[in-house]
């Protein structure tokens, strides 16, 4: 059954120093789901939706009316957040890849041209190399960045199709990826959500690290750990490289083996206390 992977960033690509500082990484998640079960994605997102803003508070105008669009930077902080993400990634147990960019030590390299193009490659190989192994083929659907910078992501998208990436070739993501309007895509606030949750644990371990303090506190926040829950693994369970990439990696080499058992032992009671068999996860 092929799956829909609905693709988000958080953090700006941006390279002058200001956005250096405030926004140090950028991220840029992809969930997947069964096409097949696209009708209960929707029904979950909008329970999720009605956890954070209640249902009086949803656009009038619409028939239905629909919630506002849900933003992971706006839903971080709300008390209803945790336990919605909780009920949402158990009801639908996406497969989540998501890939890290350090701007700094970007900005420090030539060998690539811009941040978003080398995460995009980056992702579009997780996601390859998942559907292979599942001998699913996946279609990407991500959100409109405007004609230009879409027709330039198609462009890139089926250069990689035909010639490969500068690590492998492109065999089951199939058909160039598919621009929505995020507002009205419940998929890619989801990866919004997902990346901006993953944007906050890098974020917050760079600054421990800067400090002098261990990194590894930035990836005990129950936020992060119920995303990481859904990261694709390994067949051993390694997730670093697998569903989570940094690049470059320098500044948590050290503690990866450690972020990488605080995921895994916290993925086990997870989904335990959801009821689920490990082996029966899509991811």
């Amino acid at each position: 059954m092929p799956f829909l992977f609905y693709v988000d960033e958080s953090g700006s690509p941006q390279l002058q120093d200001r956005a250096l500082r405030e926004q140090p990484f950028l991220v840029m998640a992809a969930v997947g789901i069964r096409m097949a079960d696209w009708w209960d994605f929707e029904k979950a997102f909008l329970a999720f939706a009605e956890s954070i803003v209640p249902r009086d508070r949803w656009d009038p105008l619409t028939d239905p009316p629909s919630p506002p669009e849900i933003k992971g930077a706006s839903v971080y902080k709300d008390a209803a957040f945790p336990e919605a993400l909780r009920n949402l990634l158990r009801s639908t147990r996406p497969t989540i890849i998501a890939v890290a960019i350090d701007k700094a030590a970007f900005s420090l390299q030539s060998a690539f041209g811009d941040p978003y193009t080398k995460a995009y490659e980056m992702l579009l190989e997780r996601v390859d190399n998942w559907a292979k192994e599942r001998q699913e083929h996946s279609i990407l659907v991500l959100d409109s960045r405007g004609r230009a910078q879409d027709a330039r992501l198609r462009n890139l998208h089926v250069a990689f199709q035909r010639r490969g990436t500068s690590q492998q070739p492109i065999r089951w993501c199939i058909e160039q990826p598919f621009m929505v309007t995020s507002a009205l895509t419940a998929g890619v606030q989801m990866a919004d959500v997902a990346a901006h949750v993953i944007y906050r644990a890098f974020r917050d371990a760079k600054r421990h690290a800067e400090r002098g303090d261990d990194p590894l506190k930035a990836f005990q926040d129950e936020r992060f750990l119920m995303v990481s829950a859904c990261l694709r693994r390994s067949m051993s369970g390694r997730v670093w490289g697998y569903g989570l990439k940094l690049w470059p990696e320098d500044f948590l080499k050290e503690r990866w083996s450690a972020i990488e058992r605080l995921c895994g032992e916290y993925a086990g009671r997870f989904w335990a206390s959801a009821g689920e068999e490990e082996e029966e996860l899509p991811f």
